[in-house]
């Protein structure tokens, strides 16, 4: 009895001397240089990626994989083991045990480590400490040692967010657990805007035989003109993808009455499309006169610009409201 009660004790008092401390996860930004930064991966890089991303190191670096670090609270020792659990994500069926390493900064393995465990379904990659006293993870208190997973293949076919957790295990206990941590998000690099005089409220001169307005948007050197410009703009992302175009099209719904020549067919010319990066701009209109879609292909992380929409003076406009969508 007293043997078992001196046991549970010290074991009592282990854990909760391990339970005052706590690992910490983080990523780092696209440049690898900020610690702590959220990734946002971008939604249509995945699609040309087939919705996987790596995660790694390479020296901090690399903009193409996802960086997760880990760094301990308290020393390790020799047969201790970490546990990370991903979730919002799975583990690619791609990813090998004999691929998977916990690197430092440089992108070389930490000495004293092995990843010993997958588990695809649990999400959940373990890594063994075999000889502390080979790594720095017996000098935790002094010299804070930060590991970066690498060789992970995540599959993010659904998933709107990443996040990592750990805890270490030595003997039954656990200890040192880092709480879930949300390390990047999947979002659309590309964002619609609306500049100009949105309003299109061009107020046309009597005396000009209705081809003028008289207080058309005052960028616009052409009063004949009463404009409003759609913007495309892209977001600095984690994810390059090795793809080499991308096509990207903005369809906007409204009343287009005045996009039609003398003969009723859509003129191109009441749409001024400049697009930097792109290699081809195509402008459609359906028959009902309500959608206009403009389909630009070009290099996969320049594809932006500015849809200008040209409306004549000598058309007669019914209140409209216009909205945009992309993909």
């Amino acid at each position: 009895m007293n043997s078992i009660l001196r046991k549970t004790l010290i074991a009592a008092a282990v854990a909760g001397t391990f339970s005052a401390n706590a690992a910490t996860i983080w990523s780092v930004d696209s440049n690898g240089t900020t610690a702590g930064v959220q990734q946002v991966i971008s939604s249509e890089g995945l699609a040309i990626a087939g919705n996987t991303i790596a995660v790694g190191n390479e020296g901090g670096a690399s903009t193409e994989e996802l960086q997760v670090s880990w760094t301990p609270a308290i020393n390790h020792a020799d047969g201790d083991a970490v546990i990370f659990t991903f979730t919002g994500v799975a583990i690619d069926s791609s990813t090998a045990v004999s691929g998977l390493a916990l690197v430092d900064s440089t992108g070389t393995e930490l000495a004293g480590t092995d990843v010993i465990g997958l588990d695809t379904d649990e999400g959940t990659v373990t890594v063994s400490i075999s000889d502390a006293s080979l790594s720095a993870f017996d000098t935790v208190e002094t010299t804070a040692v930060t590991g970066y997973l690498s060789g992970v293949v995540l599959d993010l076919d659904g998933s709107t967010s990443v996040a990592v957790q750990s805890y270490s295990q030595r003997n039954q206990i656990v200890f040192d657990q880092a709480a879930a941590t949300s390390v990047a998000t999947i979002a659309s690099q590309y964002t619609l805007g609306a500049t100009g005089d949105t309003a299109l409220n061009g107020e046309i001169d009597v005396t000009a035989s209705r081809y003028v307005f008289t207080n058309a948007d005052a960028s616009e050197t052409d009063t004949t003109l009463d404009t409003f410009d759609i913007t495309v703009s892209t977001a600095s992302q984690l994810l390059t993808t090795t793809g080499t175009s991308v096509v990207h099209t903005v369809t906007t719904t409204g009343n287009f009455d005045f996009t039609l020549d003398s003969d009723g067919e859509f003129d191109t010319a009441t749409v001024d499309s400049t697009v930097t990066g792109a290699t081809a701009v195509v402008e459609s209109l359906n028959t009902d006169q309500d959608e206009l879609t403009i389909t630009a292909t070009g290099d996969v992380d320049n594809v932006q610009g500015v849809f200008q929409f040209h409306v004549p003076g000598d058309v007669t406009l019914v209140e409209s409201s216009f909205t945009a969508d992309d993909s």
